[in-house]
């Protein structure tokens, strides 16, 4: 969830592909991603070394990604599928 809220305020992320994570960022696109346990790699896409122009484009496309994915009316869609599933079997 902090990963969204992050991307949410325009704030491109750095975090390990674990579990789902790789679901919410897309890495080289609104974020970047490096395997577990890889702390030499997680530790060079530190943002000091990356422009500010990069950091806000980042930003914006992980904003507009999760405004088209997580809407609310889309959730509720998608959940009340889920549940008409579940009841017609």
């Amino acid at each position: 969830m902090a990963l969204i809220e992050a991307l949410a305020a325009a704030r491109p992320v750095v975090a390990t592909d674990v579990g789902g994570v790789s679901e919410v960022v897309a890495h080289g696109r609104n974020g970047f991603l490096a395997a577990s346990g890889d702390a030499v790699g997680l530790r060079g896409r530190r943002w000091t070394s990356s422009g500010t122009g990069a950091r806000r484009s980042m930003g914006a496309v992980g904003r507009e990604d999760v405004a088209e994915r997580y809407q609310a009316s889309r959730i509720a869609g998608r959940t009340a599928d889920l549940y008409e599933r579940l009841l017609a079997r």
